[in-house]
């Protein structure tokens, strides 16, 4: 009988011998629940930035952004560009501060937003754009140039840590960005965020992290403790000791399954220049259409994705709206994301090839 092939899940958490280490440390430790872990994740993301920035960790990516917007003082009325593949979570924050999110749409076959559409949604209104680096690739930031100076560039780097642009590492260069340590991230703390801020908001963020200061607090605050727990952070201390080599094997799946396009009709996705990809994900263009494809792969138990799935684009804007937004609509029909995690096993990496060159 011919053994059935076991499933290939979208994403499966990195969890290594050494994170299960590290949290035992933690539960052990006398001063477990007093930070100690907390601070020492902290001081590493500094350094991992080269002390370039300050990295602030928080509950969830969400607590992170909450805080973010009130320290730009996001008030109501007052619009923000973001991309529509923007996570849907980020439009109802938005809602909930009452600003106005204005979508823009991509440029022709790439993830970045077009310049020229980006140009005409620019208002007196306009507060904030929110730079996207989708699936964790870099968004070209000479495109950002014609932002006056009282714009704050905001940057969603949610799949972007380790990803470069030039000498940059994503989260370095916009006012503030905001960063998710949830399962399903390059590195993980199974639920968790941050903020990466420039060196001159420091004590603020410090002041506004501290739970006791929250209900006194003149920003009003919602009295909650927005801080990642020390088990949390010990788990992620580890994984960020280990980024390098993830990203490494990332790479390396990564180049088995171009060279699997190679031998087919399907399109790899062309990504900007000088810039360093940590390939979070592996987009590619179809030659058949989205729904075969996804059927083929379904059929052999591998999972796969639309570039929209759990988008603001699909939950938050009507079927009118997302035609309007004529550069995505087209590429949302071509491009398919497929696994790419560094636990993948050799016969899987195998099969998704396979796959990939048979379906084109």
């Amino acid at each position: 009988m011919k053994k059935k092939n076991k499933k290939i899940n979208f994403f499966k958490p990195t969890i290594s011998k050494k994170d299960l280490t590290t949290v035992l440390e933690c539960l052990v430790e006398e001063n477990f629940c007093h930070d100690a872990f907390v601070r020492q994740l902290t001081s590493d993301f500094n350094q991992y930035y080269a002390n370039h920035v300050r990295t602030f960790l928080t509950s969830s990516p969400s607590a992170a952004l909450y805080l973010i917007f009130k320290l730009i003082d996001l008030k109501e009325k007052q619009e923000v560009i973001l991309s529509p593949l923007t996570n849907a979570y980020v439009v109802r924050l938005l809602r909930y501060f009452k600003a106005v999110p204005v979508f823009c749409d991509l440029k022709k076959n790439e993830l970045s937003m077009d310049e020229r559409d980006l140009k005409d949604k620019i208002t007196a209104k306009t507060k904030v754009v929110i730079v996207n680096h989708h699936f964790g690739i870099p968004h070209p930031w000479e495109n950002l140039d014609l932002l006056g100076k009282e714009i704050l560039i905001l940057e969603d780097v949610t799949n972007g840590l380790g990803s470069r642009s030039g000498s940059h590492l994503l989260g370095s260069r916009g006012k503030f960005a905001f960063f998710s340590l949830d399962f399903d991230k390059i590195i993980t703390a199974v639920k968790g965020g941050g903020i990466i801020a420039q060196k001159h908001d420091h004590a603020k963020l410090t002041h506004i992290l501290n739970p006791k200061n929250c209900l006194e607090d003149k920003m009003n605050l919602l009295p909650l403790d927005f801080k990642l727990n020390d088990l949390n952070a010990a788990l992620a201390s580890s994984e960020l000791s280990l980024i390098d080599k993830f990203i490494a094997r990332r790479r390396e799946i990564a180049d088995y399954y171009r060279h699997s396009i190679d031998k087919s009709s399907h399109s790899p996705f062309s990504f900007p220049k000088d810039v360093f990809y940590n390939h979070s994900f592996f987009p590619f263009f179809t030659s058949k259409p989205l729904s075969r494809m996804k059927s083929i792969f379904a059929k052999h138990h591998v999972e796969v994705k639309e570039i929209t799935e759990g988008t603001a684009y699909e939950t938050q804007l009507s079927e009118l709206e997302q035609k309007k937004l004529k550069n995505l609509h087209h590429l949302r029909r071509n491009l398919l994301l497929i696994p790419l995690y560094p636990t993948l096993k050799k016969e899987e990496i195998e099969r998704i090839g396979k796959l990939i060159t048979l379906s084109g």
